[in-house]
């Protein structure tokens, strides 16, 4: 019986049904200075309904991978995985096994690892084979893969249910391929991660709701790192990281609630980062997005996302004049969206000189090439005026 399910899996991978041709890329358009489409499109007959478009993107090798939220059967929010080839503008729905849900990813360079909604499962994805394969984490039904990691070359997720408030699993991939639960003695909070890196021998995590925490090897307990200071006149507390990237050997974490971008110097201080400037009246004005979902580093340049506000932008630190600019010379907003690139990108990555975006109306590219010409003449910050 094992073996015959372990071909439907197979066989449901290879059963990549042709989803989307997208729109063909105008003629000429590698000569226009700014954002292009990657073909992907979907869900246009929804995309002025908050919560869908292109949520994830991600790569193994040359394979581009892209995950987008719908409304399925009762109005509840359903993600589907899509992917093609860099260069190509075809994209392919891809087949599931079991018929799971997905809902969290993280990529290397062999393979695409999903983590399932409430079914506690986590699969892997060959796309040279595109066969699956269970990872077999033992994971409770109650239970969703919310965000994963690697340390020192392992695989680690962070599982969590609302209907089990008690436990928060993360689970690290030995390499005898049985996993082990680096919280069993429950340092860390009832809660879970949804990014994370290794940084100083360390994994560092960003929560949901509970700031930043690490943990290491060497005694296995999880530690909270103390929230950065809260801008100046605000009254959130920086409790709700979203992106967490090294680069150039140091550690940057992105904050939801206008928290903006913080570079962490150790022993719990930290160094804002971010183009936010308190204007004259008190409101807070920004190059960057005020609430930032995503950090993205490509040869030393660091890049962020989010939404309200901007397009993606590019580190111009540590040189000065340091801050954040746009990046292109023009927004991407197809006629009748209701959002559009330069208000809601979740997610980024670089594959080879290609900076992509899943924005909420189009999975959308953005050639490096072009990069500091498309950002030459764009502010480091935002201008205040005495009447702002």
């Amino acid at each position: 019986m094992k073996v015959i399910l372990t071909w439907v899996a197979v066989f449901a991978a290879l059963s990549l049904s042709c989803c989307f041709q997208g729109n063909p890329e105008a003629k000429g358009e590698d000569s226009v200075l700014g954002w292009r489409t990657t073909g992907l499109i979907p869900n246009a007959d929804e995309l002025n309904e908050i919560g869908t478009g292109i949520q994830k993107v991600t790569h193994v090798g040359d394979y581009l991978f892209a995950m987008d939220a719908k409304r399925g059967a009762q109005g509840k929010k359903e993600f589907r995985i899509f992917t093609t080839q860099q260069g190509s503008t075809k994209w392919n729905a891809l087949g599931l096994p079991n018929r799971v849900v997905p809902y969290s990813w993280i990529a290397d360079s062999q393979y695409l690892y999903v983590g399932m909604d409430m079914t506690g499962q986590i699969w892997r994805f060959d796309p040279r084979t595109k066969a699956w394969k269970d990872l077999q984490c033992g994971g409770d039904t109650l239970y969703r893969v919310y965000g994963f990691g690697f340390y020192k070359g392992k695989l680690v997720a962070s599982l969590a249910s609302g209907w089990d408030t008690t436990k928060a699993p993360i689970l690290m991939k030995g390499e005898d391929g049985l996993w082990k639960n680096i919280n069993a003695n429950q340092s860390f909070p009832v809660t879970a991660f949804h990014s994370a890196v290794e940084y100083n021998n360390a994994l560092y995590v960003a929560t949901y709701d509970k700031g930043v925490w690490y943990w290491n090897a060497g005694d296995s307990i999880w530690r909270k790192i103390t929230d950065p200071p809260r801008w100046s006149g605000g009254t959130a507390i920086n409790a709700f990281p979203r992106g967490i990237v090294v680069n150039e050997e140091q550690l940057y974490v992105s904050y939801w609630n206008a928290g903006g971008i913080q570079l962490y110097l150790g022993n719990d201080l930290w160094q804002r980062v971010d183009s936010m400037v308190q204007g004259v009246s008190g409101n807070l004005k920004t190059t960057t997005a005020l609430h930032i979902y995503s950090l993205a580093t490509w040869n030393g340049r660091l890049f962020s996302a989010g939404y309200l506000s901007s397009n993606p932008t590019v580190y111009t630190g540590p040189a000065e004049p340091k801050g954040w600019r746009k990046i292109s010379r023009e927004t991407y907003c197809p006629e009748g969206a209701w959002q559009c690139l330069g208000t809601n990108v979740s997610d980024m990555t670089v594959l080879n000189d290609t900076l992509y975006a899943a924005a909420w109306d189009a999975l959308l590219k953005y050639p490096l090439s072009e990069l500091e010409e498309g950002i030459k003449n764009a502010p480091a910050y935002p201008v205040v005026d005495s009447t702002k």
